[in-house]
């Protein structure tokens, strides 16, 4: 018995050598379509990247940081991508005598000062605590001792 949308009981015809054809254009016509658009012209971006929260410097250096707001001809990238990683960071750093740019790691010796609720946002300074000096004078002071006891073991009663 025929259905109430295809009064024909018999099977659809197959496609057709044209039909094939209509639909493999179509397809190609789309990849070239998304393969210009890819690379005809660069990807929109709207808004800004603050990649600056993501660095910070060591507490123990002595050189300043980074001057905020100092821009250089590879930040107008918009700052993404190549342009705010931490190697053109530490190039601009050593290029300028600024401090070395470290990842930034939360710490509460961030916020001693600067906050007077505890809850307010964000760290009160892009300072990183302890820095990495700090661990590696550690180790070497831990290992001259070892070698110091090696050499001269202390006296047993």
């Amino acid at each position: 018995a025929p259905c109430a949308v295809c009064p024909s009981t018999s099977p659809p015809p197959p496609p057709t050598d044209a039909m094939k054809t209509c639909v493999a254009l179509a397809l190609a016509l789309a990849v070239v379509g998304e393969a210009t658009v890819l690379r005809g012209r660069q990807p929109i971006f709207e808004g800004k990247v603050d990649s600056d929260a993501k660095f910070a410097v060591s507490a123990q250096d002595s050189d300043p940081a980074r001057i905020p707001g100092e821009r250089f001809a590879w930040d107008d990238c918009g700052g993404v991508g190549a342009s705010k990683t931490e190697r053109m960071r530490t190039i601009a750093a050593k290029i300028k005598g600024w401090a070395k740019p470290l990842p930034f790691i939360r710490h509460a010796a961030q916020d001693c000062g600067k906050k007077v609720t505890g809850t307010e946002p964000g760290p009160g300074a892009q300072i990183n605590y302890p820095g990495p000096e700090i661990p590696a004078a550690a180790r070497a002071g831990l290992e001259k001792a070892e070698e110091t006891l090696a050499k001269y073991p202390v006296a047993t009663k």
